[in-house]
């Protein structure tokens, strides 16, 4: 068969694009993540092609077979999307494709057909996990590929003398996006911000003080006389409608610095003088003091 001649300029450019993915991934398609043009397409199947062709050399025909089959239906949905794309090299590799896929089916062993199929399965969900990965649906996406690695270890498992080798590039880059999904994942679940719901109680702040929970309408509260030192104990403080300093009494205002006047009479001390705080010695009485003092003696 004679290979037609398609345009130079398109036809190397995307050569140069599938053989350099051939190179660096063994033939693994890594369409996924790219702009979704006919470029982009052709090189995810010109990728598993070179994968098919790489697995018929060493006749492992299920795995061959099964990239065969992947490669005719990318270039087949290639053509059915943009039916104006290389149209002479599309249809060339459509019946290539074909003879290879004949080719594959004939090399099968009993009982290996069952391995094709399990290898499409595993196909159809690689790329459909690293398309989900990079639409940025990372669950959807690490499922998708654990289901994968579960049949790909199980291909591995019917023959892992071969086949594990084969397919180390395929497992090893579905490793690494399984790893790299499961730390966005616990990455995102860890970034997200923190809201803490209390039980309606306060514990420490007036925040949700309230009116009513302020001492009102004659309630008496009694403090620690610890409070208070020097004063009485069991000092009734007062709401609304709490008696005021005796008729006739003068509350006197402190002097500089804080100091009370001894001199000055308040109904809050019985001797006629206010305690200050800030005194170091018992001040003297005042002369009615203790001319009542000496009498009761």
């Amino acid at each position: 068969m004679v290979v037609p001649e398609f345009p130079a300029s398109n036809f190397r450019r995307l050569l140069f694009a599938a053989f350099a993915l051939v190179s660096v991934g063994g033939g693994l398609s890594m369409s996924v993540g790219a702009e979704e043009d006919p470029a982009g397409l052709w090189v995810s199947a010109y990728g598993w092609l070179k994968t098919g062709e790489r697995l018929a050399e060493a006749e492992l025909w299920p795995l061959a077979l099964g990239s065969f089959i992947e490669s005719h239906r990318q270039v087949r949905d290639l053509r059915e999307a943009y039916p104006d794309f290389e149209p002479e090299m599309i249809s060339y590799r459509l019946e290539r494709l074909v003879e290879q896929i004949d080719i594959a089916r004939e090399g099968l062993e009993p009982g290996e057909h069952e391995i094709m199929r399990k290898y499409v399965d595993f196909i159809d969900s690689f790329e459909h996990g690293l398309e989900l990965r990079f639409s940025n649906d990372y669950a959807k996406a690490l499922d998708t590929l654990d289901i994968a690695k579960v049949l790909l270890d199980e291909i591995i498992r019917e023959n892992p003398d071969d086949f594990q080798e084969a397919v180390e590039t395929q497992y090893h880059l579905l490793q690494d996006s399984i790893v790299w999904l499961d730390q966005q994942i616990n990455y995102r679940q860890r970034s997200r911000p923190s809201v803490y719901v209390g039980d309606g109680v306060n514990w420490g702040t007036t925040e949700f003080v309230s009116q009513s929970d302020l001492p009102g309408g004659g309630e008496t509260v009694f403090t620690e006389a610890a409070l208070f030192p020097g004063g009485g104990v069991g000092v009734g403080i007062t709401g609304e409608g709490a008696p005021g300093p005796a008729d006739g009494a003068d509350e006197t205002e402190p002097a500089a610095g804080g100091e009370s006047d001894s001199s000055a009479s308040t109904h809050d001390s019985p001797l006629g003088f206010r305690m200050s705080s800030r005194q170091k010695t018992i001040p003297e009485l005042p002369d009615e003091a203790a001319g009542e003092e000496e009498n009761s003696e």
